[in-house]
Formats: C-alpha cells, structure tokens, sequence
C-alpha cells in the first residue's frame, strides 16, 4: 500500500547549497603582479569563505588543482588535462564538500567531433572540454548532475556546436533529472551559444533568482580592479525543477587586486 507523505503534511528534504563557476586564470608567469603564486591563497579563501559546496573551475592547470586540493582540504575534486586526457593543459576540474555529497559517476567529454578523445573542434585553436558528475547529497539521498566546462574564445562555430553538444548529453539524461552547468562560455546573453543552451532545457540562474542579483553586471575584468564589464560571459545555468535564491558576481579585492581576471559566479539554489 503505498502511502504518500505529503498527505500527512511531510514533504521530502530540499537540497539547498552554494554552487560557484570560476575561472581562476591559468598559471602565467607573464601576469606579473597578478600571476598565480600571488593570488592563490585569495582563490581558496574565497571558495572557503563564501560556504560554496561545489565548485567548477576553468583554466587550471595540475599544479594550480594540487595547490588547491592542499589547501581546501575538506574538498574532493575530479577532472582531466584537455591536452592529452590525463594531466597535460587546463582542466574543467570540479570540486566539493566530501562530507556533504557522495560521488556516483564522473567523466570529461571532449567539445569536439570525437568527443571521447583529445582534439580541436570545428574552428576552436583550443582543446575545449566538458567535465561532469554525478553526486547524491548524504542528507536526504537526493541526486543531481554538475557539467562544467569552457568553451573556446575564438572559434564562433566550435562555441555554438559545442552548446548543442552539451544539450544533446543533458537530454540524454532524461527529463526530469536535476541538473546544474557552470563554466566560461566566451558569449554575452543573447548570442547562438547563450540561446542554444536556453531555449533547450536550461536557465540562466541570474535572471530567474528570488532576489535580485548581485554584484557587477559583466565577469571578464583583465585583473583590472576598476573595469565596469557590462555583459557576462560565465554563467551558471540550472534545469527548470532548480530553483535560484540567490546569484551574484563576486567582486572582491586584497589589497587592492581581484583573485582572478575573470569575477566567480555563486548561486545559492534549491531542489
């Protein structure tokens, strides 16, 4: 006899968490001022500080992922090199709380014509990658899928048949799965790629969050503290039965410079 819980005024336990897409700017000696060894410790902290429960990164490199592994220590992470699928060039590696969520299956697809193998795609000059996972929260055994990923700055066709790459892998999953996507997708809202995504089975968590956004209105800065960007190119994007409470571009400085030359995206969602 199956016995539904609602009718006696018990609903099932939401999934509530903090999920952050952020791209840390790869490990270039030639930034100077603003290169990784003088900015590490403000990347964790703000992953640390801000309560993210998980977290997709772009452009980081293995040492850059081993500094953060040491120092975000209550953080699992996963990913691979997208130069030669093991730890050569940047990963979309993602991290989260380990106490908090079980990893069920996890794997990384090439944004390409072959996408379970290294290579360039369409007109991209970069390998362009896209990590996943699956996760069960240990609170209520909810489950939910995380794609993370990076698309590539200069080749308009590999951003627009990537995003249907995406789109076809997510469909695959079935309708009404629970799915979250962060990443650098290299476009302003309403160009191909950002429509492809949106007018499938996504949406952008800034323009559906209960309370207003928050922060700048744009994420690319160049590490210039004073930069005004109008238009984000990073995003997080959820399935329809997510809800979005809160978003934000996080504009903090040290001492006068940002962690990144691209501002984190944090949302806190429910499901």
């Amino acid at each position: 006899m199956a016995i539904l819980l609602t009718t006696c005024g018990i609903t099932p336990q939401a999934t509530e968490l903090q999920v952050m897409s952020f791209n840390i700017r790869w490990n270039n000696p030639d930034d100077g001022e603003n290169a990784w060894p003088h900015r590490k410790q403000h990347v964790a902290g703000i992953i640390k500080n801000r309560g993210v429960d998980i977290v997709g990164l772009q452009e980081a490199l293995i040492g850059q992922i081993e500094y953060l592994e040491s120092a975000l220590d209550d953080y699992a992470w996963f990913g691979i090199g997208r130069d030669d699928g093991e730890k050569a060039g940047e990963f979309t590696a993602i991290f989260y709380r380990k106490d908090r969520f079980d990893l069920l299956d996890e794997g990384t697809f090439w944004c390409s014509q072959t996408p379970d193998k290294p290579g360039f795609g369409w007109d991209a000059v970069c390998n362009r990658t896209a990590t996943w996972g699956k996760f069960k929260d240990k609170n209520n055994g909810r489950e939910f899928f995380l794609f993370n990923t990076h698309y590539d700055h200069v080749g308009k066709v590999a951003r627009e048949k990537s995003a249907r790459l995406l789109i076809e892998r997510i469909k695959n999953l079935g309708d009404d799965t629970t799915v979250l996507v962060t990443g650098d997708f290299n476009c302003p809202p309403g160009s191909p790629p950002y429509k492809i995504l949106t007018d499938a089975v996504l949406q952008d968590a800034r323009l559906i969050s209960v309370t207003d956004h928050q922060g700048p209105a744009g994420t690319f800065t160049g590490f210039n503290p004073k930069a005004e960007p109008s238009k984000p190119i990073d995003y997080i994007f959820v399935s329809p039965n997510v809800q979005v409470q809160t978003h934000a571009f996080i504009d903090q400085t040290f001492s006068g410079k940002l962690p990144s030359d691209h501002y984190p995206v944090l949302a806190k969602v429910r499901f």
